[in-house]
């Protein structure tokens, strides 16, 4: 499952929030990664200004107080995954 959900302050750019189901520990199947990218696509075309440099973790936001989505996440395989989307015509 995955939840996405946005906040928008003012006039500045939303932010969005999207939880995928799992662990910190537990790995991330391939299919979360290709729709994780897929959806990043998305709010990217959308959103030029959003950048692949400015997608960050929700430990990052909040360190110490959340760990998601955790050491399990492989951001190279997500960064990669997205790349291929962005140049590919979203064909992943």
């Amino acid at each position: 499952t995955t939840e996405i959900y946005t906040l928008s302050l003012h006039d500045a750019l939303p932010i969005f929030g999207i939880e995928l189901e799992g662990t910190d520990d537990n790995p991330y199947t391939t299919e979360q990664y290709r729709m994780l990218a897929k959806v990043a696509d998305l709010i990217m075309t959308a959103w030029p200004d959003i950048t692949a440099n400015r997608i960050t973790g929700h430990c990052d936001i909040a360190p110490g107080r959340k760990s998601d989505p955790g050491p399990a996440f492989d951001w190279r395989y997500f960064r990669s995954a997205l790349e291929i989307v962005r140049g590919s015509g979203r064909n992943v």
